[in-house]
């Protein structure tokens, strides 16, 4: 089995990009809390008591990456990848506040390795990630909204495959948003062991590592049944950082240290300093809820400090009303 760890040197430099991130998130947060002087009152409309079932899945395309040559003797080259998600996720609303769930998410993960020679190797990593286990709190109206959701996961997916951390892991996710008139600005802050996935935004690798992570953005409704929105992240790890990578071909030379030439873990399993998962950059999105029960969405993710983008597509399906007649 192949299986590669390093230490990575833990580095700090000043980045005007950094600081413009910096500033953007913190004017969003403000926005946030300026237009939400009607405090939390009910709940919204959506929360009447019964079963949930939710399915998403969303493509997502990844950008050529080059590789450095391998100990073993693995010539230079580069790596493309496309995937896609298919996640179920099934659960009760107990009353307004508070509601459970499981979900699994399965993934399906095409790689072309192609070495200096232009010899190209094609495989795919395909395979279930880890089962989730959430407990979801909600306090507000249709104008001003908090949720706050626990989740455990245990490790069902192969870390090898980049499929799963390896391990149990927890995050506690908590989100304030505002709804005036078409535009919703929101912010999250979230406390985890493992770096977050979404719908719109997947990493290239698994991780397992304490992490707090901050985002913010806004939403405008441009016409009824057409919203467009972005947002700011960062990532702050803290302490050793373990990362599965997804675009390994199993069977072939890891390649170095399991990173591409900007350090972006992708192969194999890597362990470092918090330097490894630390992560900043922005998104952007355009959502068509066709109807309350179904939406279709695409969007642009970019990390700065990885110079690395993601472009998604997807649909999100609603069938809890088919368990509630």
């Amino acid at each position: 089995m192949l299986k590669k760890t390093s230490q990575i040197a833990s580095y700090t430099r000043w980045n005007p990009l950094g600081v413009v991130a910096r500033l953007g998130f913190l004017l969003l947060l403000l926005a946030a809390f300026a237009l939400a002087p009607g405090a939390l009152l009910a709940q919204s409309s959506d929360t009447s008591r019964g079963w949930l079932w939710n399915t998403s899945f969303y493509g997502y395309t990844y950008p050529e990456r080059t590789l450095p040559p391998d100990a073993s003797g693995f010539s230079e080259g580069t790596v493309r990848s496309q995937s896609w998600l298919l996640s179920n996720s099934f659960g009760y609303r107990v009353n307004r506040y508070a509601a459970f769930f499981a979900d699994l998410p399965v993934y399906f993960v095409h790689v072309c390795r192609t070495d200096s020679a232009g010899a190209r190797t094609c495989g795919n990593n395909n395979g279930q990630g880890d089962l989730g286990f959430s407990g979801q709190f909600d306090l507000g109206a249709e104008v001003v909204h908090f949720t706050s959701v626990a989740t455990v996961r245990v490790p069902t997916g192969d870390e090898q495959k980049g499929l799963g951390a390896g391990a149990v892991t927890g995050a506690w996710s908590n989100t304030l948003s505002a709804h005036l008139a078409g535009f919703s600005p929101f912010v999250n802050v979230t406390l985890a062991n493992s770096l977050s996935e979404t719908g719109s935004f997947q990493r290239p690798f698994r991780s397992r590592g304490f992490i707090t992570e901050l985002s913010g953005g806004l939403e405008q409704r441009v016409i009824p049944k057409f919203h467009v929105g972005g947002s700011v992240y960062r990532v702050f790890p803290s302490g050793e950082q373990t990362t599965f990578g997804r675009f390994r071909l199993l069977g072939l030379p890891v390649g170095g240290l399991g990173l591409d030439r900007r350090r972006l873990p992708i192969l194999g399993e890597t362990t470092g300093t918090a330097d490894l998962t630390r992560d900043y950059g922005g998104s952007l999105w355009a959502r068509v809820p066709i109807h309350r029960n179904v939406q279709f969405q695409v969007a642009y993710t970019r990390s700065v400090h990885h110079n690395f983008h993601v472009i998604s597509y997807g649909v999100w399906l609603n069938f809890s009303p088919l368990l509630r007649r």
